[in-house]
């Protein structure tokens, strides 16, 4: 009977989880819950910091593209690339809050005049060279979709660029301890590959996003993702 009675504590605790997510979306209409302080998993770094609430958390994110006044880290925004072999990216999701103070996103980070912020990635195999990574925030379509550009710098000539689009989120989980906290999600909506050392314009509008080269002119969005 023991390991049918772990399954059903288990089973429960699952449902609670799945409840909080759901509780927690941001298009509640549930004044209360933006109102609530932030709890994000870090709690030896958060429990330093002035508190907010998620209402605060999520409006910062959107005017500023920054968690707590430190600039989304590049190294979170390049785990939406896919690799060249592959159609669609398969990390879709981060928790920039996990991510804050964290040794995974720890790799100094310098600003580029053209890239914009820049970091050195990990080699992938020991003996090769390392990749660095870059973005560049260009504008927020309406609903708070933010644009980005991005560049991957290798140890060859080439620069691969990319529009990605990604929108803040707020979650809720359960941490090793068995404590629920809060997450600040930030959800990849589209990727655009723009090529190599892409030199057109791009023009972030209300509904799109108008990308021009000396061939053709582009019209992206997001159409009805939510």
């Amino acid at each position: 009977m023991k390991p049918a009675s772990n399954f059903f504590a288990y089973f429960t605790r699952l449902i609670a989880v799945s409840g909080m997510l759901v509780g927690c979306s941001t298009n509640t209409d549930s004044t209360q819950a933006q109102n609530r302080q932030f709890n994000g998993t870090q709690r030896a770094v958060h429990d330093k910091l002035p508190l907010l609430t998620i209402q605060q958390v999520i409006d910062d994110a959107n005017q500023s593209f920054m968690y707590r006044g430190r600039p989304i880290h590049p190294a979170l925004i390049h785990k939406f690339e896919p690799l060249l072999s592959d159609i669609n990216p398969i990390t879709v999701v981060v928790d920039i809050a996990a991510a804050f103070d964290s040794n995974e996103c720890s790799q100094p980070v310098t600003q580029n005049e053209k890239l914009g912020l820049q970091c050195e990635m990990s080699a992938e195999a020991e003996g090769t060279h390392k990749e660095s990574y870059a973005y560049k925030p260009l504008g927020v379509l309406h609903g708070n979709v933010h644009v980005l550009k991005t560049a991957s710098i290798g140890s060859g000539t080439g620069i691969f660029m990319s529009l990605i689009f990604v929108r803040f989120e707020i979650g809720q989980a359960i941490a090793s301890d068995g404590q629920p906290y809060d997450q600040l999600l930030l959800r990849l909506l589209r990727s655009v590959s723009l090529g190599d050392r892409f030199n057109g314009s791009v023009d972030v509008l209300n509904d799109e996003v108008v990308v021009k080269t000396d061939k053709e002119v582009l019209r992206l969005g997001i159409g009805n993702v939510h």
